[in-house]
């Protein structure tokens, strides 16, 4: 079942595809338990680290949520996207070596009017979610992205520590969809200063609309990829 041949990927991302691909095809449907660790030891022949790594990423990808004391639960069965995520782009990344981290991380509440197109997926207020990734000391993405106020998402950076996706599925909003649209641009003074660029140099930008699981628009993010680390990745799945 995994391969453990010298190139073949880790052990741990075998096995949170294998997870994943069950979850699609119904073995674990949705509001329903995983195995437990121990019995998904046994089931791979691997040790718990290796288990809990493939977990882990299940969990930061908003597929699974740990209940203390019940085990860990399937709250999505459904793809994010099947043509490009940043998370996918994030993985591709840490395949090839780098070390991804989030610095200058802001948090404020924006008026949907004072941004364009914004006012027609929320109402009247949002919460902008600013970061920088870094992919080893290098400024790789800026990314600004605008939830609904109410959900009651913290409000100091230190708050997102975490995935955003899974703070958002401990909140109960479930992503079930994204729309990603991509464009060249040329960076304007803020994004030049937010990636340590010239201003008018050429980059890419992508808009991204996620949807929850009652269709409705929890997520308006813009992000910036200079792309001179590394091409932006877009994998397909079949």
């Amino acid at each position: 079942m995994l391969d453990y041949r010298k190139g073949a990927p880790a052990l741990y991302l075998q096995i949170k595809d294998i997870l994943r691909q069950e979850i699609f095809d119904g073995l674990y449907p949705l509001g329903t338990y995983i195995p437990t660790e121990t019995e998904l030891e046994k089931k791979f022949d691997v040790s718990k680290i290796t288990i809990r790594k493939a977990i882990q990423d299940l969990e930061d990808e908003g597929y699974l949520l740990k209940k203390k004391g019940k085990g860990t639960l399937v709250i999505q069965n459904n793809y994010f996207n099947k043509l490009s995520k940043a998370k996918s782009y994030s993985q591709k990344l840490e395949e090839l070596g780098f070390t991804l981290s989030k610095a200058e991380v802001t948090v404020s509440r924006v008026d949907t009017k004072t941004i364009p197109g914004l006012d027609n997926y929320f109402a009247t207020q949002a919460l902008c979610v600013s970061r920088v990734i870094l992919a080893d000391k290098d400024k790789l993405t800026y990314i600004q992205t605008y939830l609904p106020a109410t959900l009651g998402l913290p409000e100091i950076a230190s708050g997102y520590k975490d995935s955003l996706y899974r703070l958002l599925s401990d909140l109960g909003a479930t992503m079930g969809r994204c729309e990603d649209q991509f464009s060249v641009e040329y960076a304007n003074s803020e994004v030049a200063a937010k990636l340590n660029i010239p201003a008018g140099q050429a980059i890419l930008k992508r808009i991204r609309i996620g949807y929850d699981q009652f269709n409705q628009v929890i997520e308006y993010s813009l992000a910036y990829y200079p792309t001179t680390i590394q091409p932006y990745i877009v994998e397909m799945e079949k």
